[in-house]
């Protein structure tokens, strides 16, 4: 591990310093090196930064590389040129002072840096680092995601600017500081930059120092430290860089690790779907801000508590890359998917052919999932949520146990609330069912499954279909590989062997047909 010279000089800050460095910052160092008496055998490794008086200076080979802080006397002599790094001290100050401060210095930063490393091994939070930054930086630090969400933050340290303290005390960049981004070009630039240093005072009294974190090329973190309790120095700067390492770590651990709770790092969503939350507004803009078009959504649900969390990880990365725009959460062991849609003349086609690539990724996975309506007021979001889960609870009963075939679906692990609306809508408490089979529709559906025991036949199967397809003939004929005649005929003689009644009467229709979805779910036993 190394650190750079930037941040060792500081340690000598008070002295008078000259420099001659080609190279400043980007000499990487391993340690820090005293000579006192002249050369020894053994000169130090290359990557240290030497310590020497005058003397020592011009005994030292004329090799390149390295670098040296010379100390010198108001008596010693200029020193002559070196092909070396050289940071000339002049003060009334031994070598061996300034060796003691630059090496204190140098082990400071490797224990942090140590400390870090260790604790993110262990499994610590982002926020863990960040409050280890607090003695080092001494700077406010603040780490948000692609929606401008606060995700991290140097909590013990004030910060007294304005922008800090609302995104302190909303969570996240209200809609009208945002507005003043967008505004002021600054959402763009960051789209285009992944360092930079404000110190034109734009939106804060104090210099600005931000990093752009990006997965794939996507935007996925922010992270901007505040110099409000020291200058944006180039020793700052190391080691503000030096932290980004570790952020930059958790990035992409969060993106890359199989693990489902570590891919799913945006919390919007569970804002969203949280009984406390109320800021549907700000929420709304949270979504504009991530990209999300002014249209409508869909929300689907997903069970995942059967599979391993290297499927669940996979799944939720393809789906990110599927979706224009989507954000994912795992909830009570479901995959949970909020999906923009963006309307155009043919509806919501475009956001219809990105959901077909997921459905089939499913099917793949075997996985089944509950798809609400679409839905234009984010504050609807929890009755979607609900409603994907009345899908998903029918869809995958009457898969188990369905006893007439659905009509023919494109997906059939894949339940739309729309399609589902009928079952969902019913009401499957023990006394309702036992009083809809002791009705004339359940009496009539009983007649049947009779006739089909006895006689080998489908006749269920044949009305259901039927009266599916609107009572067409060749539809139902072509559903069910028979003749148009042939289905003609043996509804005219199931109506009346098992008086069904007149099906020209819508009332009689929907009657059957809501008897043939409960019978669906759960039959006719008595």
């Amino acid at each position: 591990m190394q650190v750079t010279l930037n941040m060792l000089l500081a340690a000598i800050a008070e002295y008078r310093t000259e420099t001659r460095l080609s190279d400043r910052d980007e000499l990487l160092l391993g340690g820090v090196a005293l000579l006192c008496d002249g050369l020894s055998n053994d000169p130090p490794p290359s990557d240290h930064l030497i310590v020497c008086g005058a003397s020592e200076l011009r005994a030292l080979p004329a090799q390149p590389g390295g670098a040296v802080v010379c100390v010198c006397g108001p008596d010693d002599p200029e020193p002559g040129e070196t092909a070396r790094e050289l940071v000339i001290v002049r003060a009334e100050v031994s070598p061996i002072e300034v060796y003691r401060r630059l090496n204190c210095r140098f082990f400071e930063i490797m224990d942090w840096r140590m400390r870090m490393a260790e604790a993110m091994n262990g499994g610590c939070s982002l926020q863990e680092i960040m409050e280890m930054s607090k003695d080092m930086i001494g700077n406010y630090i603040a780490v948000s995601d692609s929606t401008f969400r606060l995700v991290a933050n140097t909590a013990n340290i004030p910060c007294d600017d304005a922008i800090c303290q609302r995104m302190i005390e909303n969570g996240y960049h209200p809609e009208s500081v945002v507005a003043k981004f967008r505004s002021t070009g600054r959402v763009k630039f960051w789209e285009e930059h992944d360092f930079y240093i404000d110190n034109g005072h734009l939106f804060s009294p104090y210099t600005l120092v931000g990093r752009i974190f990006r997965m794939n090329g996507e935007y996925v973190a922010h992270a901007v430290m505040t110099c409000n309790n020291r200058e944006a120095t180039a020793d700052i700067i190391d080691l503000y860089n030096m932290l980004c390492e570790f952020i930059a770590r958790f990035a992409a651990r969060d993106w890359e690790n199989q693990s489902a709770e570590a891919v799913i790092y945006s919390s919007l969503l569970t804002d969203l779907l949280s009984e406390s939350t109320t800021d549907f507004e700000g929420i709304s803009e949270r979504l504009r801000q991530n990209g999300f078009p002014d249209g409508a959504y869909c929300l689907a649900r997903v069970p995942v508590n059967t599979v391993a969390n290297t499927l669940v990880g996979r799944l939720s990365k393809d789906s990110f890359k599927m979706f224009s725009h989507v954000q994912i959460t795992l909830c009570q062991q479901e995959l949970v998917l909020l999906v923009g849609a963006e309307a155009s003349a043919s509806g919501y086609a475009d956001a219809d052919r990105e959901a077909e690539r997921f459905f089939g990724l499913l099917e793949q996975y075997e996985l089944c999932c509950g798809v609400s309506s679409y839905f234009e007021e984010i504050s609807d979001i929890r009755l979607a949520y609900m409603q994907a889960g009345d899908a998903l609870n029918s869809g995958e009963r009457l898969r188990r146990s369905a006893h007439i075939e659905r009509v023919s679906t494109k997906y059939p692990n894949v339940f739309f609330y729309n399609e589902y609306l009928s079952y969902c809508l019913l009401d499957k408490s023990y006394e309702v069912m036992r009083r809809w089979q002791t009705g004339t529709a359940g009496k009539a559906l009983a007649r049947i499954e009779e006739l089909d025991r006895k006689n080998g036949s489908n006749n269920l199967q044949l009305l259901f279909t039927y009266l599916m397809n609107e009572r067409r003939a060749k539809e139902t004929g072509e559903a069910m590989h028979l003749h148009r005649n042939s289905v003609v005929y043996r509804i005219e003689h199931l109506c009346e062997a098992a008086r069904l009644g007149d099906l020209d009467d819508p009332n009689v229709r929907t009657g059957l047909l809501m008897s043939l979805l409960m019978y669906n779910i759960c039959g006719n036993d008595e």
